[in-house]
C-alpha cells in the first residue's frame, strides 16, 4: 500500500511517500501563505500530483493540531490555522484518493506504537513535548479518541487549581508549566534571580545546550522540568497503567537531562511504581513519526 502522508503545523506542511512501512520520498512547504480553505486545498493537490506522478497512490492522510472528526473527515478545530475550522478534506480530496485524518498527535502515537517504542505493546501512551503537550493513547491494541474526540488532551491535565493561566483559559494545566512557550519564561525570571547569570534569550533548545555545557542553573531547571513532567504522569499511569510511556516531539530530545528527576519523583508518587513492568523512553522515529503513523491509519483504518 502508497499513503501520502501529510503532517500540517501552523508554520510548515511535512510530506512522505511512504509504500509497505519504507519511506520513498519526502518534503515540506511553508504554511505561512496560506490563507482559505480553497489556497489549502489546492496547496495539498498539488504536493500529491507532484510527488506520485504517474505511479499512482492508494490513500492520503493527515495529522493537524486540533479537534479533527475522524470518521467525517472534518476539520472542526484548528488552533494554528484558525480558517480551516469547517474543513471537509474527505469530501474536498474525495476524487484524488481516500482520505484519512486524525489529530496529529494521535498520529504521531500510531508511528511510534506500529514502528518505534511502542513496538509489540498494546497499551501505549505517547506524549509530545513542545509547544504544547499532546497525547496519542494506545488502549487494549485500540487508538482512544473519545466520544467527542477529545481523548489525549494531556497538556490540560490540572496539576494545581490556583496555578498560572494556560491559554486554554484554565488556571494550572500541565502545559502551562512545561509547554515549549511557558517553561522558558520561567527560565528567564530564574536566571534573573541568579545575579550573576542572565538568559534573556532561553529557549528549551538554548537552555539544553547550557544544561549540556555545565551550566548549573539550566541543569537544575531541567530538574525541575522532570518534576512537573512527573507529576502530570503521574495522573496518566494512574488512569491508564499503560506498559509504556513514549516521549516523544522537540523537547523529548533533552530526555536524559530531566530522566532523573522524572523517574525520582515517579518513583514518590506512582503506587506499586516498583511492581508495575512499565518503561519510560524517547521515541526513535522523530519527525518521520507522523509520516509513518499516516501510513497506519490509512492501512488500518483505525
Amino acid at each position: 500500500m502508497k499513503v501520502i502522508a501529510f503532517d500540517v503545523g501552523g508554520t510548515n506542511i511535512e510530506f512522505g511517500v511512504i509504500e509497505d512501512g519504507n519511506i520513498l520520498k519526502k518534503g515540506e512547504t511553508s504554511a505561512k501563505g496560506i490563507q482559505n480553505q480553497e489556497s489549502f486545498v489546492s496547496i495539498l493537490k498539488n504536493i500529491v500530483n507532484a510527488a506520485i506522478g504517474d505511479r499512482g497512490i492508494d490513500a492520503i492522510s493527515m495529522g493537524i493540531a486540533g479537534l479533527v472528526n475522524s470518521d467525517t473527515g472534518e476539520i472542526l478545530f484548528s488552533p494554528n490555522l484558525p480558517f480551516l475550522n469547517g474543513l471537509n478534506l474527505k469530501k474536498a480530496l474525495e476524487n484524488v484518493a481516500d482520505f484519512y485524518i486524525d489529530n496529529d498527535a494521535n498520529v504521531y502515537a500510531l508511528g511510534e506504537w506500529q514502528f518505534g517504542a511502542g513496538m509489540k505493546k498494546d497499551n501505549v501512551v505517547v506524549l509530545t513535548l513542545g509547544t504544547g503537550v499532546g497525547a496519542g493513547i494506545i488502549a487494549n491494541g485500540r487508538l482512544l479518541r473519545g466520544a467527542n474526540y477529545y481523548a489525549g488532551e494531556a497538556g490540560h491535565i490540572v496539576i494545581d487549581f490556583e496555578g498560572q493561566i494556560c491559554r486554554c483559559g484554565q488556571r494550572g494545566c500541565i502545559e502551562s508549566y512545561i509547554g515549549g512557550d511557558y517553561f522558558p519564561e520561567f527560565a528567564r525570571y530564574y536566571y534573573r534571580r541568579q545575579i550573576q547569570n542572565l538568559c534573556e534569550e532561553c529557549t528549551m533548545l538554548e537552555l539544553s545546550k547550557r544544561a549540556k555545557g555545565g551550566d548549573i542553573e539550566a541543569m537544575y531547571l531541567f530538574e525541575v522540568y522532570g518534576k512537573y513532567l512527573a507529576v502530570g504522569l503521574v495522573n496518566i499511569i494512574h488512569l491508564l497503567d499503560p506498559e509504556i510511556v513514549v516521549l516523544g516531539g522537540g523537547i523529548a530530545e533533552s530526555f536524559e537531562l530531566f530522566k532523573e528527576s522524572m523517574t525520582n519523583e515517579l518513583k514518590k508518587r506512582v503506587i506499586g511504581f516498583e511492581r508495575r513492568n512499565l518503561k519510560i523512553t524517547r521515541g526513535k522515529l522523530g519527525k518521520e513519526a507522523g509520516i509513518y503513523g499516516g501510513f497506519v491509519l490509512a492501512k488500518e483504518k483505525v
